[in-house]
């Protein structure tokens, strides 16, 4: 794969070619890739007809229908449904599955459900993401009812147009930052676990170790980036501490009306204010090299300075100095995250060298 350390022992190239064996002439396309507990590869794939997914290990390639599903409790309700009244939109085999519910053919509610003993967090979490909401923050679904014999919570749904990086989203931007700064004022948020800058050591080995295996490699000069990442934690300024989404990407943003809705609160917890709009700056600059829906340098760094103008922290050094350590750990979990998907993997060396430079910045000017 382009962007990766060349690797004979390559189990995701393996299980494409299976994949494509077992449907030969069929519109697959790869979306995600993750890698579970025992080391094995559990595939999204996009069809014309919607999402199918797999599992691929010491049998060769197995199917994996939420129906069927015993971990997750609200597979039980797919049973007792037609395909017109519930349609899974989203799928984790074993962990959780979310699902838009029909009534007379327009969707009502979204169901999410976990598997057991995992709802109950989940429903605290979005407590305290409404609470944040009724403070003046972002607009957020509302949790309707918690089913714990589904281990399920269940949303409005928001009907909104997806949130688009690009010249049009630049107002859009400064909106969500100056949003994003209300949401980790909320001072509820103490009663959250406490994600420390450490912590990001943790997440970006588990992903190398998912990245590792999944290819047989590593996206090149990915190993020097991470080591530089000691001298840049030793030269981390305090952290200033807020509420935190913990995984803010565009893919979380909807427009409602014209105003920005956030999405998926299951990482919900204390961090760094300088955490989330990090993760953000991130995105926007991958969707610059994936050229999404005609995203370039140009527009990217229009939404950025937007975001950030929002966020108003540009005469804060020492946010700089945390900003910039959380843009490099977050390009260098995206290298790893994108490694796994091949229609992409060509993008691993330009976000490793993204990663790196961030926090070679944040070292020289510490």
């Amino acid at each position: 794969m382009s962007g990766l350390a060349a690797s004979k022992n390559n189990p995701l190239t393996t299980a494409v070619s299976d994949l494509r064996q077992v449907f030969p002439g069929a519109e697959l396309e790869i979306e995600r890739v993750d890698v579970d507990g025992s080391g094995f590869l559990q595939l999204t794939a996009a069809t014309p007809e919607g999402e199918r997914w797999f599992t691929h290990d010491d049998r060769g390639l197995v199917e994996r229908k939420p129906l069927s599903d015993s971990r997750i409790p609200l597979s039980k309700k797919l049973s007792g449904a037609s395909a017109e009244d519930l349609r899974t939109v989203s799928y984790r085999p074993g962990r959780r599955m979310v699902i838009e519910e029909k009534r007379n053919g327009a969707i009502t509610t979204v169901l999410k459900g976990y598997r057991r003993r995992k709802s109950t967090p989940a429903a605290l979490n979005h407590r305290v993401a409404e609470e944040a909401m009724e403070s003046g923050s972002f607009r957020i679904p509302r949790l309707l009812r918690h089913e714990l014999e589904l281990e399920t919570l269940v949303f409005e749904y928001l009907d909104g147009d997806p949130f688009l990086v690009g010249k049009p989203a630049v107002e859009i931007c400064f909106k969500i930052g100056t949003l994003l700064t209300r949401f980790q004022g909320l001072v509820r948020s103490a009663e959250l676990k406490k994600f420390q800058a450490e912590d990001e050591f943790g997440v970006l080995d588990t992903w190398r170790g998912k990245a590792f295996a999944g290819t047989g490699a590593l996206p090149e000069g990915w190993d020097e980036a991470r080591r530089s990442l000691d001298e840049a934690h030793a030269c981390l300024s305090e952290t200033q501490w807020g509420l935190c989404h913990r995984d803010l990407h565009d893919g979380q943003i909807l427009l409602v009306n014209g105003e920005p809705a956030l999405m998926d609160f299951d990482l919900l917890c204390q961090a760094d204010t300088a955490l989330d709009p990090a993760n953000l700056l991130a995105h926007f600059s991958l969707r610059s090299l994936q050229c999404f829906h005609g995203a370039d340098d140009g527009t990217v760094r229009a939404c950025g300075e937007a975001l950030l103008d929002g966020v108003d922290r540009r005469k804060d050094g020492a946010f700089w100095n945390r900003l910039r350590f959380y843009q490099g750990t977050a390009f260098l979990r995206l290298a790893l995250v994108y490694a796994l998907r091949p229609k992409w993997s060509k993008l691993c060396e330009p976000l490793v060298k993204l990663g790196k430079k961030c926090l070679e910045e944040q070292i020289r000017n510490a």
